[in-house]
């Protein structure tokens, strides 16, 4: 296969690919099998595929049959094609002018949106200043308030007789009935302190990453192309439109659901295009400028995220399919998201604050938990790391993949976060401005779907 840069213009490139007879027909037996499945026809050994093919074709000429099979082949080798081109791409790439040739060959054309390479200004560490994270009794009041709405039991009302809802008292003898693993409520409060603790901690390494890119982006010596932030817009658009068909729905339907206009919601989702496209700027700059090189282990980790248990067989098949380019972006973002964090002074002055009101300082508060401040801050950053990556890799196939969020999205995320209270604690959620918590919640909810829908299992006989 010859592929060759052809033109470039802002913000895009179109690169010309040829390929042989033989390499057309070996990539028209490759590709047949998950080319008939994406349109939705169900393929076995004893499929005949030309007459698969042909319930694709608009006619039943010959033509349109061999139309047919050059759009199969040719949705095969885009990948692959891409990949070779050495572009990365920010958005899906678009085929342009395929054809037959008399010889056999074939040529075609493919549109790539490369991901913008721009430098920063400067790269020296920055300061951001963050509220450490704390669980109150209040907090957990409401967990094991919620936990007793769960728990009610039907019983009549005793001045109407009439059977109403009876929250559970929850005491000693209800919790080693229902919650595995503690014998008290003491117990329980405290393995709900402990989730809840983990949880925030969670949300503030995140908040210091948000914050810390958003600084370095300021540093960044050149805007992001608006041919950029068109084609990423409207390939998140068109996603959403595609998952709207396959509901029935049309993009009219969905923002009069929404209550918003198609101009609003298109606004947004350039607006989180920009967000995106400028993250990724920096994250790629710092890459770049501290010279990194990825390493087989950068690889073997971005795998362990991405598809945790059955590396192997997924990196086969990310490289047969001609999508580890891909998988060394993420490699790349995750090792330049380390070199953010280490370049990042994380503040804590609001601990430093609670404790002096409680006549504490930091060293009290370090002492009573049997441990040392470089520890305390040593286990924050490993737990971090460990959720950047998977919040790395969750977050890209949430862009790539173009997924809006829908109103049932959030319900669900909010029966993770809030069970048995989701209307209360939406409503908290929206009030206090946290409602961007909740949505991240729900896109990698979303985002580990499509994980789950496209990883092969294979177990060991």
């Amino acid at each position: 296969m010859k592929v060759e840069a052809a033109e470039q213009s802002a913000g895009k490139v179109r690169v010309n690919v040829q390929i042989s007879s033989e390499e057309f027909e070996e990539a028209l037996k490759k590709g047949l099998p998950p080319f008939l499945a994406a349109m939705g026809l169900r393929i076995s050994e004893k499929t005949d595929y030309d007459v698969a093919l042909k319930t694709l074709a608009d006619d039943d000429s010959d033509e349109e049959l061999n139309r047919v099979k050059l759009d199969c082949a040719v949705s095969y080798l885009m990948p692959r094609a891409v990949e070779q081109s050495g572009f990365s791409p920010v958005c899906n790439p678009a085929i342009v002018g395929s054809e037959r040739n008399e010889d056999g060959s074939v040529s075609f054309g493919i549109e790539i949106h490369p991901k913008p390479e721009i430098e920063l200004s400067d790269y020296t560490p920055v300061t951001v200043t963050v509220s450490h994270p704390t669980v109150t009794e209040e907090e957990i009041d409401q967990r094991i308030d919620a936990m007793a709405a769960l728990g009610a039991v039907t019983q009549p009302d005793i001045i109407t007789g009439k059977p109403k809802k009876v929250p559970a008292i929850i005491d000693d003898r209800w919790v080693q009935k229902n919650v595995n693993g503690c014998n008290s409520v003491a117990q329980l409060r405290e393995s709900l302190r402990e989730a809840g603790m983990k949880h925030k901690q969670q949300e503030l390494e995140r908040l210091v990453v948000a914050k810390a890119t958003v600084q370095f982006a300021e540093r960044l010596t050149a805007p992001i192309l608006d041919e950029t932030i068109e084609a990423v817009t409207d390939n998140m658009v068109g996603e959403l439109v595609n998952q709207l068909a396959q509901q029935g729905l049309t993009l009219q339907d969905y923002v009069v659901q929404r209550k918003i206009t198609i101009d609003a919601m298109r606004d947004d989702a350039r607006k989180q295009a920009v967000a995106n496209l400028r993250q990724g700027a920096v994250l790629d700059a710092i890459f770049r400028h501290e010279g990194m090189e990825l390493t087989d282990e950068d690889i073997e980790q971005a795998m362990g995220v991405i598809a945790p248990g059955i590396e192997k067989q997924a990196t086969e098949s990310f490289k047969n399919n001609g999508f580890m380019f891909t998988v060394n972006e993420t490699a790349q973002r995750m090792r330049a998201t380390q070199w953010l964090l280490d370049n990042t002074d994380n503040m804590v002055g609001e601990l430093v604050n609670q404790l002096a009101q409680q006549g504490l300082t930091l060293q009290d508060y370090v002492v009573q938990r049997k441990i040392t401040i470089d520890a305390m801050r040593d286990d924050a950053r490993k737990q971090a790391v460990a959720n950047l990556r998977q919040g790395a890799v969750l977050d890209a196939i949430f862009r790539h993949e173009g997924m809006e969020l829908t109103d049932e999205d959030i319900e669900q995320a909010m029966g993770v976060i809030a069970p048995g209270i989701e209307k209360q604690a939406t409503e908290s959620f929206k009030n206090n401005g946290f409602m961007f918590t909740v949505n991240e919640t729900a896109q990698r909810m979303r985002a580990t779907q499509w994980l789950l829908d496209n990883t092969k299992v294979e177990y060991e006989d």
